[in-house]
């Protein structure tokens, strides 16, 4: 079971295997590696950084305060494309207020759009297990602060 402020898309993808999902080698990952030789650490972090400006973006519009990425997307060695997904911790800035669950459901779609991998979305206040939130810590990368 997954805490409040906890989405995952892990089941969406893996239900649209269609190819616009699918790398040359015909794996489910629009972008990977297995034809560079599985240098998923190098790829992974290009995979962010490609689309750093359109995440950024997308924070703007769906007034995100900070967008950290954590766990094996931040952690590239740990990352493996076939079971991982990205983990981001998100902050949504104050006057959010009302419209907090549709943009927190917008921004999960559009994360995953972006990405094209499975995305989990925490919301940092949303954390309760002290345990998890020292994991976060020791691992959170910004990729967005207003």
């Amino acid at each position: 079971m997954r805490a409040a402020g906890v989405f995952t898309t892990s089941a969406l993808l893996a239900a649209d295997p269609s190819p616009a999902r699918r790398c040359e080698t015909g794996c489910k990952w629009l972008y990977c590696t297995r034809a560079a030789g599985g240098r998923w650490r190098r790829r992974m972090i290009g995979l962010i950084e490609k689309h750093r400006l359109q995440m950024e973006a997308l924070c703007r519009e769906f007034q995100v305060r900070r967008l950290d990425v954590f766990g094996s997307a931040a952690e590239p060695s740990r990352f493996d494309p076939d079971r991982s997904n990205v983990d981001f911790l998100v902050e949504f800035a104050p006057e959010a207020g009302p419209r907090l669950a549709a943009l927190y459901l917008d921004s999960i779609a559009a994360l995953l759009n972006v990405s094209g991998q499975a995305v989990d979305l925490v919301m940092g206040r949303a954390i309760r297990n002290p345990h998890l939130q020292r994991m976060i810590e020791q691992s959170r990368t910004t990729l967005y602060a207003a």
